[in-house]
């Protein structure tokens, strides 16, 4: 905001320093003050100085003394210096003292954002909506930031007219008004778990034009938050979480208390293997190196041998994690962010152990090569390092209701209470399509109604039965159903569908039984001693895919068969006039003699037949003389264009 659109009524003054210095220029003033002993001149202090000045107009000196004896708050600058040395005073007062609030949140709902949307432009949204909600509403002078509110008697004209507006805040205990750029509207608080609160914007309209009374001045910052439906979700859910996580019986705090006993027992693995000394690397023919290690502790060597050192890492020097064992998890999980970003930056070189032999100290590596001829090894905590990150990502995002379901949190706490939303429009089980499709009889009773659950559910759906009663079937009509949803509906399905299983069988099996709109479903992940992921697999089984498609493409529409002939042999033609061979002589004639006389008619297919005769006999004497037959000489092209 600007210092022009403050909603107050503005004195302008135009005035001369009374001493003898620099030319002033515009910049902000900070207060405005009346010179004790010196009738008609007034003190202002600028960001580096202090300047006394007097009005030009004896009339302004009047003016300026009634408002200042008030003693009210007040903002003021300094604009439009003049060859005469005079500069103009802009000052707007304010009804009492200046008030400190610090930071308000104020939370937007629907209703503001689309009267910002409709009194100013579709494209604010989100964060963009909010600035500009702040630069509306905010004014900065210097380091200090100031905004406007309008409290007592003077909100009541606010809610006089707009009788459909005022059916939002029907009810509501209004607190305050604050006016800006333009805009103006009223907050009331709004308690929120935890015993803290936040002011939600109720009323949004445009400024009338003339200056707002009985306005108060605020120094302080409004920050704008997300206070829809959703957002109001996402807070409330922080809020209680927070509250919850505090309580021993807390799931999150259990899941952090595991979590600190399975870092330590990371942590214990990677000491027992601690720092291996190698030399005398020598590179394998089948992708792997052997080094000897000359310096392990026995712990380490014993490990190795029981196969218990899945990978090796390359380092300089030793982690601060072997250096000092007293080092704990959570300090481990607290530094973690740092070092693996600064780790990031540089190249991590980690290898996976093939085999150990215990008795010549020869370690087997699965790599091409090593850096270096000799060095340290310790065990690779790179992987154990990305899944900690994930699951301190996943945890921040729970307890700030960030994640996919903002009360995922609640869900699994088991004293949390969960929002209730409006359900949208209840979906069908079953369509006569799915239970064709998936169903070879028909389905039971609960299955039809764990399908329906799923489809229906605001949150998590528990399908529970034992083998043999049809899970799989029941879960792969899900999938059918929400392909069919996201295919058939107005407005698009958002998301993809994970499958996960504790065994990579399960995960096949549901596979298997897919068909979705007959594209392959990508696999990932590696069973233990597989040399191939399941990724590599489901590549080959989606070229497989693709040939299988093609090849019923073919068999439904024959003319592609003849289109094909028809580009290999242009292209085999291009080939032979740029580089004439006895090869592709031949190879040009069989394919077209292939095309047959549907294609070329009577004469040129005997033509074609009698060529590739030619070419036969002449093979033999043509090597010898080096002379090729030109077959471009004996056939027709331009047949075979005119059928393009």
């Amino acid at each position: 905001m600007k210092f022009q659109d403050i909603p107050a009524q503005i004195l302008n003054i135009r005035v001369k320093p009374t001493t003898d210095i620099p030319a002033l220029e515009e910049q902000p003033v900070f207060s405005v003050d009346i010179r004790p002993m010196y009738t008609g001149e007034f003190e202002l202090r600028l960001k580096d100085t202090i300047v006394f000045v007097r009005p030009v107009a004896e009339l302004d000196i009047c003016r300026l003394n009634a408002d200042l004896a008030i003693g009210s708050a007040l903002l003021a600058q300094l604009a439009f210096p003049a060859s005469d040395g005079s500069i103009e005073l802009q000052v707007a007062f304010f009804t009492g003292n200046c008030l400190e609030m610090g930071e308000v949140n104020i939370g937007v709902d629907e209703y503001v954002e689309d009267g910002i949307r409709k009194n100013y432009s579709s494209k604010f949204k989100d964060k963009i909506l909010y600035e500009k909600l702040e630069s509306l509403s905010c004014f900065s002078q210097g380091e200090d930031t100031f905004f406007f509110l309008i409290a007592g008697s003077a909100i009541d004209e606010e809610l006089k007219s707009g009788a459909e507006e005022s059916l939002h805040v029907a009810g509501a205990n209004l607190t305050f008004c604050i006016t800006g750029d333009g805009i103006r509207f009223v907050v009331t608080p709004k308690e929120v778990p935890g015993g803290n609160s936040i002011f939600c914007a109720t009323r949004l309209t445009r400024r009338k034009n003339a200056p707002d009374r009985a306005m108060r001045l605020v120094k302080g910052r409004l920050r704008f938050v997300d206070w829809t439906r959703a957002g109001q979700i996402r807070t409330l859910a922080k809020a209680q979480i927070t509250a919850l996580t505090q309580d021993d019986g807390s799931y999150l705090k259990k899941w952090d208390e595991f979590g600190d006993v399975e870092g330590e027992l990371l942590l214990k693995q990677a000491r027992i293997v601690g720092a291996l000394q190698f030399t005398d690397m020598q590179q394998g023919r089948d992708g792997t190196v052997t080094v000897r290690i000359v310096e392990a502790s026995d712990s380490a060597i014993t490990a190795l041998t029981e196969n218990k050192v899945p990978e090796l890492e390359l380092v300089d020097q030793q982690p601060d994690y072997l250096l000092d064992e007293s080092l704990s998890f959570q300090d481990f999980e607290r530094h973690i962010k740092i070092t693996a970003d600064q780790r990031s930056k540089d190249s991590i070189s980690s290898f996976l152990v093939k085999s150990f032999d215990k008795d010549h100290l020869l370690l087997m590596l699965k790599t091409e090569s090593l850096p270096s001829v000799s060095g340290k090894l310790i065990r690779s905590l790179r992987g154990d390092v990305t899944q900690i990150k994930r699951r301190m990502a996943a945890r921040q995002a729970i307890l700030e209701g960030r994640s996919a379901n903002p009360q995922l949190g609640l869900l699994i706490e088991e004293q949390g209470q969960i929002t209730r939303i409006r359900r949208p429009k209840k979906v069908t089980a079953l369509t006569a399509f799915v239970r064709k499709k998936i169903f070879r009889s028909d389905p039971t009773f609960m299955q039809e109604r764990a399908i329906e659950v799923a489809l229906n559910t605001p949150d998590i759906a528990l399908i529970q039965g034992p083998p043999g009663t049809g899970k799989t079937t029941v879960i792969a009509a899900i999938l059918e159903r929400l392909n069919e949803m996201a295919d058939k509906r107005s407005v698009r399905i958002k998301g993809q569908v994970l499958l996960t299983g504790f065994q990579h069988d399960a995960v096949q099996n549901m596979i298997e039984r897919l068909s979705l709109n007959s594209l392959p479903v990508p696999k990932f992940g590696k069973r233990s001693g597989s040399e191939e992921d399941d990724y590599s697999a489901f590549e080959r089984n989606l070229d497989d895919w693709c040939c299988e498609v093609a090849t019923k493409l073919r068999k439904r529409n024959p003319q592609l068969e003849d289109v094909e002939q028809e580009r290999e042999i242009k292209n085999l033609f291009v080939q032979y006039v740029r580089s004439p061979s006895h090869l592709l002589a031949s190879n040009l004639v069989k394919k077209i003699t292939n095309l047959g006389v549907a294609v070329l008619g009577e004469n040129d297919a005997r033509r074609a037949e009698n060529l590739a005769k030619d070419l036969a006999c002449q093979a033999g004497s043509n090597v010898a003389s080096g002379q090729w037959l030109d077959v471009t000489d004996h056939v027709d092209w331009k047949l075979l264009r005119n059928r393009d």
